[in-house]
């Protein structure tokens, strides 16, 4: 079925090549007109025979009301907060401009990704300033994509760009949209001419009203079967590169060849975002490696030095580090001097804050402990007989004092199972309550103590398995780490990396028998550790404290020296850094 609806307009016999059109973009704070608001709109006056598209135009549109924002989703993928918009146009003004742009030049089609989307805002800002409905008719690159190309993996503009050789930003924004739709449309009018004929208005039209065929299992990719079955089958990291030789992704492996064919021939359950990157990607390089360990520590070095954009995991840290003195009274500021706190990093100054008010809660201060209950909705008894069955059952008769009462619930946080199993009843309870919807008639579930006292187990575990990752990580900002792989011979040698001051050596063999050196710099006491763990060295430690847990799990052999006395063995690494949870 058409899904983009057209008016008669003069000159159907107009060359699709020669003929001017308006492409266009909206940008805006959700999917509906009826309930969202237009940011920004771009457009420019192209030919498909133009080699570039000339300079688009944008205008971002104020959002009028005292209570309209721009949604934190919208401003994370546009880049358009409240600030950019002090000085952006009315909406009235962008209506009156397209209008006399279009009774100027005139031009007899329109051209949108996801047309329908563009109608219906560009349509419902025609008849809020204009009277009358958007004059144009659009024509949709992603309807003709999907007749064109029903073999890609994904049909999204910036795949689809990708695909042809244009490489679109991350950043959502009209002026380079409008770019990508008209380096899309010149394609798309090529391969409509060369593959069916279609040379004018009239075949554009005849074509889209065509239903688009189904979509066959086998994809359709750029990057040759001989390419990936060329890889070697040793651990490593593997690089897709796309249009202008963007780096796109990068990806650590066990056995390469296996690992990146897995991209090809197991599409299902695949990412959306990596779907789009496999469309657009049309070469594959490799760097084969001793072990999977020093492939994943490989893997966060290229990350962090490139910034591949469809790398979601392991790219430079955009997380804040917190941390808190003793008692957690206070929370330092990333710009804060790490030296006058205590604890940390921590990741999250929500859990901390609530930690702060968990600790001030159980040393008696009744109003932290309606405040936390307040936050479940709990009643003030509630919350309060809360509180004293989570002090009674898990802190018994702990010395008075703020700090030793951090201390105590940041170790419960860390290690009891108790406190997973009130985790266990909160989840449980939100579960009921999600499987039930309330009504009129059904009395909203009542929150007891011991819901109470689950949420209040809930936030000291969050805290507490920040905490021990922090120390994890101290503890391993220097340390020597020697391991053997999982199938070797019997005299293969095993491998061993030092970290000095977060910074990791190359690996290096080393052979059963063969001392375990302590590392440089093991003198340096944990408190002082804290100031090496900014982003970087902080996202590098916990790629090694993983892999250190995976080899525990797995079962290699794995020694760990940390100081001058002799090295751990797996059992002991494991039941320092991960309790019951390698």
């Amino acid at each position: 079925m058409l899904s983009v609806t057209h008016a008669p307009v003069k000159n159907e016999k107009a060359s699709l090549k020669d003929m001017d059109v308006l492409v266009v973009d909206c940008q805006t704070t959700g999917s509906s007109p009826g309930s969202s608001r237009l940011l920004e709109v771009g457009w420019a006056l192209c030919a498909a025979r133009d080699e570039t598209v000339r300079p688009p135009v944008f205008r971002l549109l104020r959002l009028e009301g005292p209570d309209v924002k721009v949604p934190r989703r919208v401003a994370k993928l546009t880049g358009i907060d409240e600030g950019a918009l002090q000085d952006a146009h009315t909406p009235e003004q962008v209506c009156t401009e397209l209008k006399e742009l279009l009774q100027r030049e005139a031009p007899p089609l329109g051209i949108a990704h996801f047309a329908r989307f563009e109608k219906s805002f560009l349509g419902a800002l025609f008849k809020e300033f204009g009277g009358d409905a958007f004059p144009l008719p659009l024509a949709c690159t992603h309807e003709l994509a999907r007749r064109l190309h029903p073999s890609l993996p994904r049909l999204t503009l910036r795949a689809l760009c990708g695909y042809h050789g244009y490489f679109l930003p991350e950043k959502r924004r009209a002026a380079p949209h409008v770019a990508a739709t008209f380096h899309l449309w010149r394609h798309l009018v090529r391969a409509l001419a060369v593959e069916h004929g279609a040379l004018d208005l009239e075949a554009l039209w005849a074509f889209l009203a065509t239903p688009p065929p189904k979509r066959p299992k086998k994809k359709s990719y750029l990057l040759g079967d001989s390419e990936r079955l060329a890889l070697p089958t040793a651990p490593g990291v593997y690089r897709f590169f796309g249009p202008r030789d963007t780096l796109l992704y990068v990806g650590k492996a066990t056995n390469l060849r296996s690992r990146v064919s897995s991209y090809f021939t197991r599409s299902r359950g695949r990412g959306e975002h990596i779907l789009e990157m496999l469309t657009m990607a049309d070469r594959v390089e490799h760097e084969a490696l001793a072990s999977p360990l020093e492939a994943a520590l490989k893997e966060h070095e290229l990350i962090a030095r490139s910034d591949p954009p469809y790398n979601r995991a392991l790219r430079p840290s955009a997380d804040r580090a917190f941390f808190a003195s003793a008692d957690f009274s206070r929370v330092c500021e990333p710009k804060g001097d790490p030296n006058d706190f205590y604890h940390g990093p921590f990741t999250s100054r929500d859990s901390l804050e609530r930690f702060k008010e968990l600790c001030a809660a159980v040393t008696g201060d009744d109003r932290a402990a309606m405040g936390l209950g307040a936050q479940i909705e709990a009643a003030d008894g509630a919350a309060l007989a809360g509180r004293d069955l989570f002090a009674e059952s898990y802190l018994g008769a702990c010395p008075a004092g703020g700090s030793r009462i951090a201390a105590r619930l940041l170790a419960l946080g860390a290690i009891r199972a108790e406190l997973r199993a009130l985790q266990r009843a909160k989840e449980q309870l939100t579960c009921e309550e999600t499987k039930a919807p309330q009504t009129e008639e059904t009395p909203k579930a009542e929150i007891t103590s011991d819901h109470v006292a689950a949420f209040f187990a809930s936030i000291a575990r969050s805290v507490g398995r920040q905490w021990k990752t922090a120390c994890a990580l101290r503890f391993l900002s220097h340390c020597t780490v020697a391991w053997y792989p999982k199938t070797r011979g019997e005299d293969e040698p095993g491998r061993l990396i030092t970290v000095c001051a977060g910074e990791i050596s190359p690996g290096r063999l080393w052979r059963a028998g063969d001392e375990i050196p302590p590392p440089p710099g093991w003198q340096t006491a944990l408190d002082k550790r804290r100031c090496l763990l900014e982003p970087l060295r902080r996202d590098r430690l916990r790629v090694l404290l993983a892999e250190i847990a995976r080899l525990c799990r797995e079962g290699l052999e794995v020694r760990l020296r940390l100081s001058s006395a002799p090295a751990l063995r797996a059992p002991k690494i494991a039941a320092l850094f991960f309790g019951d949870e390698p």
